[in-house]
């Protein structure tokens, strides 16, 4: 006994198809007009066509009506039908996000990024789906990659907690002490822990065992807007800036936890530490330059005035010029003004050039610790991070 049953969206992709098709499928059978099969029969390929733009109608139709699950059934059912259409397979993807079907959602977020590696919606699926199998390493990978804000840290704490993936996990017995007023830097090869150990003081990882003190306050395991109430500053390596929006903007945004009066107040004081944003405050911020996006990152987070900021490579992919007048001149100026820097960066040379302290990771535990100076004189440090046989910083 065949069965057939029919909602309003199987109507409209049937009417939709019946439309489509009605102009080739009807030919006039008289002695004059004989039969022509090649007209009453579209070709498979038609077909084909037909199926995918009745679905793809149909697909509208549900997302206008906010049937998040009919909209995915029937835009994964056109993706079938066009399997290379990057059109639907984005489609696809975001309905089923939004009809909450995530195992089909990872199916397309994997193909998303065979053509496209820089989709971040794409990345945060990836991430989780990798958190839940306990793929730590690439989970960090993706999620680091995804859409990045207040939000999604928040997410991603939530996420490891979850996952049971913490900083516990990637680094061992790792002890950090930086004095107010000074720089302390760390650095280390590529895996070492020095960005999950940044992580895990703003509240984003879980710490297990271990203490963060700030200031005296235990703040170990705190929710990230409660450790930026308590006065810490996190910068992160990417999407540190709202690029759609202004400059002025993204300062104000930073001002979030402050009364209304207190907002002009804060963003001059940042202007006077970064004052070549000064002239940018109405251009957005996707149009400014590497450096420069930096600059308002780090002044942005400048606008809750922390006693301690954490920034994370913030040199990632700048010219060394750039590079170096961001460290020597804005973040030196940071610590002048009382606050407390821990900086991780790749660039060994540039950094110690502007700390006080330099602790060195490797394998997620501390390897060499000590200031400039000492560790200049060490010729382990010197192979591993200054080129060989250069001594001085």
């Amino acid at each position: 006994m065949l069965s057939i049953r029919f909602n309003r969206w199987t109507t409209i992709a049937a009417v939709a198809f019946a439309a489509l098709a009605l102009p080739g499928s009807v030919s006039a059978q008289t002695p004059e007009h004989p039969t022509d099969n090649s007209a009453q029969f579209p070709s498979s390929r038609d077909l084909k066509t037909l199926t995918m733009a009745g679905s793809y109608l149909a697909a509208r139709h549900a997302s206008v009506e906010r049937d998040a699950s009919s909209a995915a059934a029937f835009y994964r059912s056109a993706l079938r039908t066009d399997p290379k259409n990057n059109e639907l397979l984005d489609r696809a993807f975001i309905s089923s996000l939004a009809d909450g079907d995530i195992e089909e959602a990872v199916k397309l977020a994997d193909r998303i990024l065979l053509v496209d590696k820089s989709n971040r919606v794409a990345r945060l699926v990836i991430g989780v789906r990798d958190l839940k199998q306990k793929k730590y390493a690439t989970a960090q990978a993706n999620i680091n990659q995804s859409i990045r804000g207040p939000i999604t840290d928040l997410i991603a704490t939530l996420l490891s907690a979850w996952a049971g993936y913490g900083a516990g996990d990637i680094i061992h017995g790792v002890s950090v002490q930086v004095a107010a007023g000074t720089v302390a830097s760390v650095v280390g090869p590529n895996g070492s822990g020095k960005s999950t150990l940044l992580k895990s003081l703003a509240g984003i990882l879980h710490v297990a065992p271990g203490r963060v003190l700030v200031g005296g306050a235990d703040l170990t395991n705190t929710a990230p807007e409660e450790i930026a109430r308590a006065g810490v500053g996190y910068v992160p390596q990417v999407d540190d800036v709202f690029a759609p929006l202004t400059v002025r903007e993204n300062l104000e945004m930073g001002g979030y936890l402050l009364r209304r009066a207190e907002v002009a107040g804060r963003i001059e004081r940042a202007l006077t530490l970064f004052p070549r944003l000064a002239g940018m405050l109405t251009r957005p911020a996707g149009r400014l330059s590497g450096g420069e996006r930096k600059m308002l990152a780090m002044a942005r987070v400048l606008m809750l005035e922390p006693g301690l900021f954490l920034l994370d490579e913030p040199t990632a992919n700048l010219a060394p010029k750039v590079a170096a007048e961001l460290l020597g001149e804005h973040v030196r100026r940071l610590a002048a003004s009382g606050a407390t820097v821990l900086i991780v960066e790749q660039r060994a040379r540039a950094v110690l050039a502007i700390s006080d302290r330099t602790y060195v990771l490797g394998g997620g535990e501390v390897r060499m610790e000590g200031t400039p100076a000492e560790l200049a004189a060490s010729p382990d440090f010197v192979e591993s991070f200054l080129g060989g046989g250069q001594r001085r910083v």
